[in-house]
């Protein structure tokens, strides 16, 4: 019961190949992440078995709202939150998988800007993502249909509170 999500993008330098994002359905397991796949015209994908785990690289959470792949020719990224609060309360974070190999290198907290258990003990959302972004010219842009926040974040600043966001409303 894997499952691809909606969102496709190419491989930096490399169009044959394409990452694409998905994981495993909650009631089967947990995991969610990014698959990498040779791109194969009017024919069914193939994963390229030599990166991640033979072509997905994840992290093991429940499967829930999350956002990407997108990418800076530095790193894949993908979010992980849960506005749907399936099982881990308050929580957004934004995840660095290496292009080369798949290796999950960095997994980044963003809930104390996305996410309140004090919005929700008021009957409001725990998280509000984000569930959308998008690279461009190095800097990652959030945002989500779940609130009005929105974000541009250096993904290369050492510290996401302190040199990473560079703008936020």
């Amino acid at each position: 019961n894997w499952g691809i999500d909606r969102v496709v993008i190419p491989v930096p330098g490399d169009f044959s190949k394409i990452f694409a994002s998905g994981g495993v359905t909650r009631s089967e397991g947990t995991s969610k992440g990014v698959y990498k796949f040779e791109w194969v015209p009017n024919g069914d994908a193939v994963p390229v078995t030599d990166w991640g785990d033979n072509g997905y690289a994840g992290i093991s959470e429940l499967y829930d709202a999350f956002a990407g792949p997108a990418t800076d020719g530095n790193y894949v990224y993908f979010i992980n939150q849960s506005y749907h609060d399936y099982f881990q309360g308050a929580m957004s974070e934004l995840v660095y998988i290496t292009l080369d190999d798949g290796t999950v290198e960095r997994r980044v907290d963003m809930s104390d800007w996305w996410s309140s258990a004090d919005d929700q003990a008021g009957d409001g959302q725990l998280n509000g993502g984000p569930n959308g972004f998008m690279c461009r010219n190095g800097y990652l842009f959030m945002g989500s249909h779940s609130s009005c926040l929105v974000q541009m974040v250096d993904p290369m600043g050492e510290d996401y509170y302190e040199d990473g966001v560079q703008y936020s409303n």
